[in-house]
């Protein structure tokens, strides 16, 4: 064999080396790759300490589920453009403890702090918005200021109108589960059904009822459904019934 023979040959062994090398580590990585996410929840909150431990742990058993949770600071909040793509990249937008002092101010219109405007993004453009209060002295109020009570229950219900979903924090997981759950629309005999995918329990809210109304007078719901309070109380203004 030739000194040109012998040099061509080594260099066919070393070209295949380093493409079997290289497909390889391609499917190494993409044997290791990690899954996509189920769904990916934004949490907007000032400070971390504002986390109640219940809703600290609902978040991470939805992260060992795979879910992506994010929770920025509070400056990454203030300015416009973060806010815009933080909502646009996730899914959901949880407020965890809203207290009565926000919802005031924002059942007012007043969006004036970067968590607040944060909300008042997702709703702008359409994002699904679960709040948990933060009320500690909800009974004792009840008890002995009534009306300043049904006052911050007003707060609440005009906020449910603007399309916050209020929960409570022990449903936290169960809803954004919920929400992150695709949902299917099969109109039919003058009924409107929504189909569980993958088995999840579906949030019906205000989108669902009003669809309903343009296609028919009742509503069936998979199994397990979760139906909003205000997407209930905009049922009985459309005198949709929910089967």
């Amino acid at each position: 064999m030739s000194e040109i023979e012998l040099q061509k040959l080594v260099g066919e062994i070393v070209r295949r080396v380093l493409q079997e090398g290289a497909l390889g580590s391609a499917g190494a990585a993409l044997s290791t790759a990690s899954p996509a996410p189920l769904g990916r929840v934004l949490v907007g909150v000032c400070c971390g300490d504002c986390v109640p431990d219940e809703v600290a742990g609902a978040l991470a058993a939805l992260k060992a589920a795979n879910y992506q949770v994010t929770q920025p600071e509070e400056d990454e909040l203030k300015k416009r453009a973060n806010r815009e793509r933080l909502v646009a990249e996730h899914d959901v937008l949880l407020l965890p403890a809203m207290g009565d002092d926000d919802a005031a101010k924002m059942a007012l219109g007043i969006f004036d702090e970067p968590v607040a405007r944060l909300a008042l993004c997702a709703l702008a453009t359409g994002k699904p918005l679960l709040a948990a209060l933060n009320a500690p002295y909800d009974n004792m109020i009840q008890q002995h200021s009534p009306v300043l009570r049904r006052v911050f229950e007003g707060h609440r219900r005009v906020l449910q109108n603007y399309g916050f979903n209020i929960v409570e924090r022990s449903q936290i997981a169960e809803q954004i589960r919920a929400v992150c759950a695709p949902q299917l629309n099969a109109p039919g005999n003058g009924s409107t059904a929504i189909a569980a995918s993958n088995g999840k329990k579906q949030l019906i809210t205000v989108k669902e009822i009003e669809n309903a109304a343009r296609d028919g007078r009742r509503l069936q719901l998979p199994p397990g459904a979760l139906v909003t309070p205000l997407a209930r109380d905009r049922a009985r203004e459309l005198g949709i019934q929910l089967d």
